[in-house]
């Protein structure tokens, strides 16, 4: 049993089931296996499988074959340059979150004197943990999430890249009983509507591996948002600013949000490389 014989067989059986990108992921499931990096899988295709190694290959061939997204089942997704550990406590993080990494970290380029932020809903900590990686040993980061689950994981997370001791992790409710009053709170929340999470299960059944706590947020999609905006404003110094994740039409919604709980806020809502509502940016 040859890497590349058991590279076509995966890739066949993938291919069965409609996997997007099949031979991407059978190349990274074998070097999972191997413990090893793609280019390595790539270059080494004569080299030959033991029984084991082709016995746990074919396992997790049969999980991703079920649909089961590939970080759940290699443990480990890449965000902002780092790798992550991920489980089906958290969601898997998405490269669009990565817009929002970068529209903070030039804020904060702008603004040398920020001393505070907080990550509202942290989940994986990817987040955070990037913009701790990257922005000034000055930052001062906190990060909460409901979740204890999730919080362990996040707290690995920064353990893992040496970051624990830039980021303080703690259980919270939003921003439910914090006293503290932040220049930058940051927030990428459920924002799915009932209709767009049935379509994204019939059309993207991954999605059904994740938590569905961390996708929807009611009929519109805008509970959680709501909920954090009427909370917000007691948080945020003068002249801070917020960065929310918003859905691809929720621009114009969220902006009404905002303009109710921070009337003389100014308000942007920054689009994505694909003309679509990314991003919503409220400065006081």
């Amino acid at each position: 049993m040859t890497i590349a014989w058991a590279l076509r067989t995966a890739h066949e059986s993938l291919t069965k089931k409609k996997i997007p990108l099949a031979h991407l992921d059978a190349e990274l499931l074998l070097a999972y296996i191997l413990k090893k990096d793609r280019p390595y899988v790539i270059a080494h295709n004569k080299d030959t499988l033991s029984l084991a190694q082709f016995n746990q290959f074919k396992a997790l061939v049969k999980k991703r074959a079920a649909r089961m997204p590939l970080a759940y089942i290699i443990g480990t997704k890449e965000f902002y340059g780092l790798p992550f550990g991920v489980s089906r406590d958290t969601l898997i993080p998405r490269p669009d979150t990565e817009a929002l990494i970068q529209q903070v970290l030039e804020y904060l380029s702008r603004h040398p004197k920020v001393r505070n932020l907080v990550d509202v809903g942290t989940g994986s900590g990817c987040i955070p943990l990037s913009l701790a990686a990257h922005a000034s040993p000055k930052l001062n980061i906190e990060a909460f999430d409901i979740s204890s689950s999730a919080l362990t994981l996040s707290k690995k997370n920064a353990k893992a890249l040496s970051l624990n001791k830039r980021v303080r992790f703690a259980k919270r409710d939003l921003l439910k009983g914090v006293t503290t009053k932040y220049d930058v709170i940051v927030a990428n929340l459920p924002y799915l509507s009932k209709k767009e999470y049935a379509f994204a299960i019939k059309h993207f059944p991954e999605i059904k591996y994740e938590p569905k706590s961390a996708l929807l947020s009611g009929t519109d999609g805008l509970d959680l948002i709501r909920i954090f905006m009427a909370q917000a404003p007691k948080n945020l110094n003068k002249k801070g600013a917020i960065f929310l994740e918003i859905g691809y039409e929720q621009g114009a919604a969220v902006t009404d949000i905002a303009i109710q709980q921070l009337p003389k806020a100014n308000i942007w809502i920054i689009k994505d490389d694909c003309g679509r509502d990314r991003i919503a940016y409220i400065q006081t």
